[in-house]
């Protein structure tokens, strides 16, 4: 679904040709390429982000486009040539992949492109979806530039790949994401730019879940602030000169480079250069080591032309310069590496190991110069960095690290990596100057050290018993001596590296092919040489003596055991005396030890004695038990840090114990305590790989601080370890120490269970009955069911099941008398009796050597209280819910059994009532719950339309017609395409009242039929419209609409108005038909392949005509695992039973069982369940036929796993399961690796279902239109196809009678999105009229083409057409536009002629009265007056044939070629026009100011704009029309003031009359009227807004015209007023009004609002 390639590189050439930017700065130039120009990509939203919601596109993400995918590995197209595309990711939450280009080679498709991105990307088991990324989960959508999705195309037109969260796709979105690829990868250091990352972070932060307005305006601000800096970038250049001396002589040959606050560099060479205005650092050099730079925080300014004076160094700054190596000579100096220095050169090279580098660190030495500035104070400042060779113009990437003149301490290996790579590091000394221009500044000069690399190896040698001799090998020492008592030894090597290595042995000057060597008394030499590839290499000698060994005794204490080891604790086999045959002058060790507990080692000389035999005498361990204390920990310390107890209580004298450890746990920490001097180490052997691990550091117990953690000592699994602590003194020479063993044995436990019997569910629960979830560490739970339940099912997992390492798995339970290695699902039988039964789990392993828990399970037998319900209407619906386990439970004649204690919630519904819903319903003892449902008032507003397409299916099999739909390519064009109407992705059609409904992201919409445009924008949608799978679905003047989030929106089909909403408690996506029958709607919603979604059922009455958005509740719902996809239901006539298909509730569809439900109407009860034989999703409607063997009739549906399947039902909805059949479908190339989502077409004996290839996208790969003959169930043919024809079939039997065959279309869900017509006719065994289709060099027989969407309509075509009676066909592709498809126009007709048919020249034609007919190519007529197109300019005497145009015509397929225009035919109407009489002006009539006025003269403020209708009436008193004069209103109009109306007179009339009208202040009341001695105060509301002050009006005159008094309050603060000195006990009339200043005519005028009311009041 990509768009075409030469369409997108010519628009992609045509537009960096427009956008291509060129800055000029002195001798550099930024190239757009390299630059912040913007791709087209970017560029073509940018521009045309006024119009983005118009050209905005949401397609269907992954896991709905592909969800059916992968029977084999799927590989589309490949890249022909290698390129990079641009990768986004991103959750809800948090982006994963920030854009980034990613390359691919030659043969790449986009998938495996991904694959060597470095990213991480997993796909479902099916390949249909990805379901990770970066390792984290999500219900990814992926939209490829235009919105496409087939991750297994080619890359190589591929601008952008986005995963997102989001469900729709945003074009404008897409750009942004290119376009801050482009932005991280421009050169020109626009990043540096602070507004354009201030722009930049914006987008970052917003991106991920931003619609096509957002996305616009964000594109928009980052190119906003890119564009800015591109101005900065296109500054004229000034000129700058330099003026250098050096040893006070003046230089010329100049290097030059100055960087800008950017870091945008130019240089030059000579004495001048060109700069735009900025800040700049430089840096001036002679073209070799030295240089003068500007000081730190002195930056050059540059405005205008300047010169600038330098001062370079001179002479020799440094002297000596090295590489130094960790090790120590015996002075305690690092050793150097080889080197040799070019002092002139200024350079030094130095040969380092391989293994330099993390590991082995390296310093870098330098010695001062003789010519270094202020050398004995050595205040020159010393740094160095690496410089990459790979990097831009070689520009050292690394931070420059400063360190110390002749410091052996400057660690440099941060520079050097391990292996045979070398490189170059830079010395840099600086030197701060003041010029003679007074001006501050940097003298440096460089040093370079350049590193070669030498390859090592380790070596050792072994005598003929397989013992190492004592070398002390070191890989970087070359010369060793040793001895030996054995005349044959063997050379071991293992190179540091692999790649390029090669070693020779010698044994003198002989090579040895094996590493073997025999050996002479006295010295022998032995060399081995390591080689590399690079051409360096490395030879080891070793002189290997010959000598006479020295028999050695061992004595020991009584009770004392001894051995002796060699340097390497490598124990020595004594000889068959019982002495051992040692090396003279060779150390070795005795150990000795006392009930294996206590020990003593000491190390001697090997020295020959006069009588031959040399006498050793082994210490006597000291018996004392040091460890006083000790810890074991799961954790550091901390509130999660929990202690492990040993099984046996510490005791001194204990030197083993047992600790149990869950097998959750990876980690131990310790902590331990000794006496007597003593210190203490842990030894232990790491159990993820094998090593040793020595920790000599360990804390001392302290339960508030915290301890020592040992690596590795465990594993989450259930094998234990030993830790060994170590307590150990040296005494003379003798090592005295105990062991102390700690054995860790696992404790076992399950990751998790579940518990569940024949009604859902077991919730774990307290004693309250509120549920508890499954921990691993608690052992006891409990689980409520009804007396006479004979089972509990339970499933779970193990902790570590099997996997890779050699830890995993060995788990098993043992139940009862049972063991089970797999807890997935086990059935535990109960007693029936009233008695409360315990489930015991105990948890085992294969390693026995561990803890075992044993997990209870309490089943709390509880009798069932009776609840009768008493609702009325007596046939109401009923739906109960167990609130813990959300299992129903159903009634009998409204009578039900309800566990006590337990919460419960009832629903109790009928179409036409109001709903009644009561939560946490709980019941101790029979009871009876009297209900009443209000009679919902009636709605008149709405209306029943006839509709001829009402929904994707019903139970008549809507897609059998007999409308003469076209067979032929030629007598078939397409009349429209839209899909600038819509917002976001619409959804599929339907017919009602003779219009088109559907959808779009933001509302319900309707569409003419015969020229595709809007006719009315309706209701908003509650939620997004998700992927717009599905149609809507009409029933009784309704229509229903699935949205995202699992819910459900009714509107008003005549005002399109919102009726009502659903949202469903498990969200999911709307993928399935909505069915109606009866007052009630059936429709199943979808999470993930394995997660719960339910199935509902709803009134489709208007409870509250009242409310727009009316929140609905369920009638009933039915949770299953794996939810429903494409699936709708089947409504029995009788409505008896419902007929529901399901997913498999596995990922992919090759391990899991869909199911068909048949439920019951009413309530949801499942009547009867068929467990599908074979695994696979049903993604289909089930289908009934009534016309087969079976009176009752059969019902068909397929499987994603590839299986058409028939069963009978019977009258009461229980399934005829011996009558199950199927087929196994082939694809068109014979094979069965195949899958169908078709909902099948079914007729006359035969069934047409569309069945994938091997390659779900892939062209050609055996797509098809099966054939199925339903007699025999077998395959009659396939007719082949280019894509997948995924979704279903419409067929006509309209030519039956004349041909004998009928007629089937499909589309292709590939690009085009063809459109195939097969013809058919019983007993048909063979593909007719096949064409011959092109690709890649191929040639592929296929089923006819009747339309091949061009240009902007190509694109996938996962659609359905629907058909109205003209026989047209419309249908939504991919590319979101509507279509209408139908049969060419044969003749057009003037029917009737028009009224007028005399006109004068200069008159327009008037149609008045005019009737015109189409006629069509398949025998149908139309009118189609209101829909013509004719000349509408002044007629002139050549027009007595006036042409009549039908233009809603666009092409059509003709002669084997798509896309060929196609014009309709025309006809004319005759007209009689005469020549035109000179006509005389009358005289223009001048309007009068007091026929002119204004529907209003005065409004109160309200914060709007007002606009007052002009009325104008002649002197005859005729009022003229808007088309007789033009209204001016000034601007403003809203604030409190006088506002001027003109109006200018035109045509037959002509004067300017101007009419004025006012805008009065908001008014006020009185709010209090208090009575005092011969006065009153009065308080009124405050009026902040358009007022100044108040006026105050009082009398004793009730009409308020006598003895009116008024008090004017200049402050709008002011509320209330005191008026003193008055009669007393007289009665007065108060009022107030509000105004405010106004300037009219440059004149302060007070305009007032209305008086209030007045109030009285009587004095005292």
């Amino acid at each position: 679904m990509r768009m075409k390639t030469k369409r997108w590189k010519q628009l992609l050439a045509g537009i960096l040709c427009v956008t291509m930017v060129s800055v000029s700065t002195g001798p550099v130039v930024y190239a757009a390429d390299e630059s912040t120009t913007q791709s087209s990509f970017a560029k073509e939203s940018y521009e045309q982000e006024s119009s983005a919601k118009d050209s905005q596109m949401q397609i269907e993400p992954d896991s709905a486009k592909k969800q059916t995918a992968d029977l084999t590995e799927q590989k589309e197209e490949t890249a022909k040539r290698a390129g990079s595309f641009v990768l986004a990711a991103s959750g809800k939450n948090e982006n994963l992949i920030l854009p980034v280009y990613v390359t691919y080679e030659a043969g790449d498709t986009i998938w495996t492109a991904l694959q060597k991105s470095g990213y991480k990307f997993e796909r479902s088991v099916d390949d249909s979806f990805v379901k990770k990324i970066e390792g984290k989960a999500g219900n990814y959508c992926v939209f490829c530039d235009d919105g496409s999705y087939d991750l297994d195309a080619s890359p190589e037109d591929i601008q952008v790949v986005e995963f997102t969260e989001m469900t729709e796709y945003a074009k404008s979105r897409s750009a942004l994401l290119f376009r801050m690829a482009e932005y991280e990868k421009m050169t020109n250091h626009v990043q540096k730019d602070s507004a354009c990352a201030k722009a930049y972070d914006n987008v970052r932060k917003t991106y991920r879940n931003a619609e096509e307005d957002v996305a616009a305006s964000l594109l928009k601000e980052l190119n906003n602030a890119i564009a800015a800096y591109e101005k900065y970038l296109s500054a004229a250049a000034v000129k700058i000169t330099v003026n250098a001396t050096q040893d006070g002589k003046t230089q010329k040959n100049l290097t030059l480079k100055f960087t800008d606050a950017y870091d945008n560099t130019v240089t030059a060479k000579g004495t001048t250069i060109s700069l735009r205005p900025g800040t700049y650092s430089y840096e001036i050099s002679d073209g070799g080591y030295n240089s003068y730079e500007n000081a730190d925080g002195k930056e050059l300014k540059i405005t205008k032309s300047m010169t600038i004076q330098a001062e370079l160094p001179s002479g020799k700054w440094f002297s000596d310069v090295k590489l130094l190596k960790s090790r120590t000579d015996a002075d305690g100096k690092k050793q150097a590496y080889a080197y040799e220095t070019d002092a002139d050169g200024h350079s030094v090279t130095c040969e380092v190991d391989d293994r330099a580098g993390e590991n082995e660190k390296v310093y870098l030495y330098a010695e001062r110069g003789q010519d270094l500035p202020d050398r004995e104070n050595a205040s020159a400042v010393l740094s160095w960095r690496e410089v990459k060779e790979d990097t831009q113009d070689s520009e050292p990437s690394a931070e420059r690290e400063t360190i110390a003149w002749e410091s052996e301490k400057n660690d440099c290996t941060s520079g050097i990596k391990e292996g045979m790579t070398g490189g170059k590091l830079e010395l840099e000394a600086r030197y701060t100057v003041e010029n003679s221009s007074g001006t501050s500044g940097v003298q440096v000069q460089k040093y370079q050290v350049t590193f070669k690399r030498v390859p090592t190896a380790d070596i050792s040698l072994k005598d003929a018993k397989g013992h190492a001799l004592n070398l002390g090998f070191e890989p970087d020492i070359t010369e060793y001596e040793t001895d030996t008592v054995s005349s044959k030894v063997s050379v071991e090597t293992k190179t540091y590296g692999t790649d390029g290595y090669s070693v020779t042995v010698k044994n003198g000057d002989t090579v040895s092919e094996d590493g073997n060597c025999n050996l002479s008394k006295g010295t022998n030499s032995v060399t081995v040489t390591v080689a590399h590839s690079n051409g360096k290499s490395r030879t080891y000698h070793f002189k290997v003596n010959l000598v006479e060994k020295v028999p050695v005794t061992l004595k020991t204490p009584d009770g004392v055991k001894a051995v002796i080891v060699d340097a390497k604790d490598k124990e020595i086999e004594p000889e068959e005396d019982g002495t051992y045959a040692l090396i003279p002058g060779a150390s070795y060790s005795y150990i000795a030890s006392k009930d294996d507990t206590y020990f003593a080692k000491e190390t001697f000389q090997v020295k020959a004695v006069a009588d031959g035999t040399m006498t050793v005498t082994a210490a006597e361990p000291e018996e004392k038990d040091v460890l006083a204390g000790f810890a074991m920990y799961n954790a550091a310390m901390g509130s999660r840090r929990e202690v492990f107890t040993p099984e046996q209580e510490f005791e001194s004298g204990r030197h083993m114990y047992q600790y149990a450890v869950p097998d959750a746990n990876s980690a131990i920490y310790v902590q331990a305590n000794t006496q007597n001097d003593y210190q203490v180490k842990a030894v232990w052997t790491k159990q993820s790989d094998g090593t040793q691990a020595e920790q000599t550091r360990i804390a001392a117990v302290n339960t508030s601080k915290g301890a020592t953690v040992l690596g590795h000592v465990i594993e989450a699994c259930a094998y234990g370890n030993t830790v060994t602590i170590v307590t150990y003194k040296e005494v003379s020479g003798v090592t005295y120490y105990q062991n102390y063993e700690m054995n860790i044995r696992r404790s076992l436990h399950l990751k998790s269970l579940k518990a569940s019997n024949a009604s859902g569910d077991l919730p774990f629960v307290n004693a309250n009955g509120t549920a508890e979830a499954f921990d691993r560490e608690i052992y006891e739970y409990q689980v409520n069911v009804a007396k006479g339940t004979k089972s509990v099912n339970l499933s779970g997992s193990f902790l570590n099941e099997e996997n890779e390492n050699w830890y995993d798995g060995g788990y098993y339970a043992v139940i009862g008398d049972k063991t089970y290695s797999d807890l997935s699902d086990i059935e535990v039988p109960i007693s029936e009796n009233g008695a409360d039964e315990k489930i015991k789990i105990q948890v085992a392993h294969a390693n026995l050597d561990t803890v075992q828990n044993t997990y209870t399970i309490c089943v709390k037998k509880k009798e069932p209280v009776q609840v009768t319900f008493q609702v009325d209407p007596e046939d109401a619906n009923i739906f109960i819910q167990n609130e813990t386990d959300h299992t129903t439970v159903y009634t009998e004649n409204g009578i039900c059994k309800l566990l006590p204690g337990i919460p419960y919630s009832y629903t109790i519904t009928k179409n036409g009532y109001k709903a009644v819903r009561v939560t946490d319903f709980r019941v101790e003892e029979d009871i009876k719950v009297p209900v009443t449902l209000e009679e919902a008032p009636e709605n008149t507003e709405i209306k029943d339309l006839n509709s001829q397409w009402p929904s994707f299916r019903d139970e008549n099999n809507n897609v059998v017609l007999d409308e003469k739909t076209p067979v032929k390519a030629e007598d078939s064009v397409l009349y429209w395409a839209n899909k600038d109407d819509f917002d976001g992705y619409c959804g599929h059609p339907i017919l009602v009242d003779g219009y088109l409904y559907t959808y779009d992201s933001k509302n319900l919409l309707k569409m003419d039929t015969i020229t595709g445009k809007l006719v009315k924008r309706g209701g908003a949608l509650a939620r997004p419209s998700s992927f717009a799978i599905q149609p809507p679905t009409y029933a009784d003047g309704m229509i229903f609409v699935g949205l995202s989030q699992g819910t459900i929106q009714a509107f008003n089909a005549k005002t399109m108005e919102s009726l009502w909403v659903y949202e469903d408690p498990l969200g999911g996506q709307p993928n399935c038909q909505i069915t109606y029958k009866n007052g009630y709607i059936y429709t199943g919603f979808w999470n993930s392949e394995t997660a719960e979604a339910n199935y509902v059922c709803i009134s489709a009455a208007d409870e509250d005509p009242s409310q727009t958005n009316e929140k609905k509740v369920a009638t009933w719902t039915h949770t299953g695992k794996g939810g429903y996809y494409w699936a709708g239901t089947y409504a029995d006539e009788s409505g008896k039973f419902l007929l529901q298909g399901t997913e498999d509730g596995e990922s992919g569809y090759k391990s899991g069982y869909a199911h068909v439900f048949s439920m019951n109407p009413k309530n949801g009860k499942v009547i009867d369940d068929l467990t599908l034989p074979f695994t696979g999703d049903i993604r289909c409607n089930i289908v009934k036929d009534t016309e087969g063997d079976n009176p009752a009739g059969d019902y068909y549906f397929t499987s994603k796993s590839g299986y058409f399947y028939r069963i009978s039902v019977n009258a009461d909805g229980t399934f005829d399961k011996d009558s199950l059949r199927w087929i196994k479908l082939e694809n068109s190339k014979g094979s069965d690796l195949t899958m169908s989502t078709s909902t099948p077409t079914v007729y006359n004996g035969r069934a047409y279902v569309g069945v994938s290839g091997s390659e779900q996208f892939g062209a050609y790969s055996g797509h098809g239109i099966a054939v199925l003959d339903l007699k025999t169930m077998s395959i009659a043919y396939v007719v082949p196809t280019q894509g997948y024809p995924q979704t279903s079939g419409v067929l006509t039997r309209a030519y039956e009678k004349e041909t004998g065959k009928v007629y089937v279309y499909f589309f292709d869900n590939y690009t085009p999105g063809k459109l195939r017509v097969i013809s058919d006719e019983p007993g048909q065994t063979e593909a007719t009229d096949l064409e011959q289709e092109t690709d890649k060099g191929n040639t592929y027989d296929v089923g006819t083409v009747l339309f091949t969407p061009s240009d902007a309509q190509a694109q996938y075509a996962l659609c359905n057409p629907i058909v109205d009676e003209y026989g047209t066909l419309y249908f939504r592709n991919d590319s979101n536009h509507m279509m209408a498809l139908g049969a060419t126009i044969s003749k057009l007709e003037v029917t009737k002629q028009p009224k007028k048919t005399s006109y004068k020249e200069g008159e327009k034609f008037d149609p008045f009265g005019m009737q015109v007919i189409a006629t069509y190519t398949n025998g149908k007529t139309r009118d189609v007056t209101e829909y013509v197109s004719y000349s509408e300019e002044s007629l002139t005497p050549d027009d007595t044939d006036l042409a009549i145009t039908f233009p809603y015509v666009k092409y059509q397929n003709r002669d084997g070629q798509a896309g060929c225009d196609y014009t309709a035919p025309i006809t004319s109407v005759s007209l009689d026009i005469s020549k035109k009489e000179p006509e005389v002006e009358p005289e223009k009539e001048v309007i009068q100011e007091k026929n002119v006025t204004l529907a209003k003269t005065s409004y109160t403020y309200n914060g709007k704009v007002q606009k007052p209708d002009v009325k104008v009436k002649n002197a005859k008193g005729k009022v003229l029309t808007s088309a007789d004069y033009t209204v001016i209103y000034v601007s403003g109009r809203k604030n409190v003031g006088s506002y001027k109306v003109t109006v200018k007179f035109k045509g037959d009339y002509k004067g300017t009359v101007t009419k004025t009208f006012q805008i009065v202040p908001k008014g006020t009341k009185i709010t209090t009227l208090k009575a005092g001695k011969k006065s009153f105060t009065a308080k009124w509301s405050r009026q902040k807004t358009q007022t100044t002050g108040y006026q105050f009006s009082y009398t004793t005159d009730k009409k308020f015209k006598k003895s009116v008094k008024t008090i004017t309050i200049s402050k709008n603060t002011t509320v209330q007023k005191t008026v003193k000195k008055l009669k007393s006990k007289k009665l007065y009339y108060v009022k107030v009004r509000t105004y405010k200043n106004v300037k009219i005519n440059g004149k302060t005028t007070k305009l007032y609002s209305g008086w209030s009311s007045y109030k009285k009041v009587k004095t005292k």
